[in-house]
């Protein structure tokens, strides 16, 4: 199942499609401006919104009271670098799901839009829990390869990533052998 995602943010939106997209099955549909989620809201009806605070025109928690307006029950994120008390207190009372301050893990992000967007998932049998375990071993390897061509450039959240991604193969592991 694709989960359908309004991702607002006016920097490097395409890094979210890198690192959540194809792999997880997300499809991004993004917009850069704040006055520009309502409309988009409308018209692609995501499954969850992705809302960054500081936007153009009209700010991310603005926005989300106005996504609130017309509709109460699809998520919304709030993703910021202003990671305060404050900000993250105004994003909740206007409607947000919940926060994420900059810089975050992407596992944990998935992790929650999992929860969000998508029904309970279960795991049928050993196969289809051995076929989690290897494309989850698989990004782990390829992240560690990237993570080692950026050598002191690479973004914190990588190695953040990093560490939930492996702490995630061991639980699995733990449950499909146990």
């Amino acid at each position: 199942m694709t989960v359908r995602i309004l991702l607002v943010e006016d920097q490097n939106p395409y890094l979210y499609e890198e690192l959540l997209g194809a792999i997880n099955g997300f499809e991004f549909h993004v917009v850069k401006r704040g006055d520009q989620a309502l409309e988009e809201f409308r018209t692609y009806r995501p499954d969850l919104v992705l809302m960054d605070v500081r936007l153009p025109l009209l700010d991310g928690i603005s926005a989300v009271r106005q996504i609130r307006r017309v509709d109460l029950k699809t998520p919304v994120i709030v993703i910021t670098a202003y990671d305060t008390p404050d900000t993250k207190q105004r994003a909740l009372a206007a409607g947000a799901t919940d926060f994420f301050g900059k810089p975050f893990s992407y596992m944990r992000l998935h992790q929650r839009i999992k929860e969000l967007a998508l029904p309970e998932v279960v795991i049928p049998d050993d196969a289809h829990a051995k076929q989690l375990i290897i494309n989850k071993q698989r990004r782990l390897e390829a992240l560690k390869q990237r993570r080692a061509l950026l050598g002191y450039s690479a973004p914190v959240n990588m190695d953040l990533e990093i560490q939930d991604l492996t702490q995630d193969i061991e639980e699995l592991l733990n449950q499909w052998q146990g």
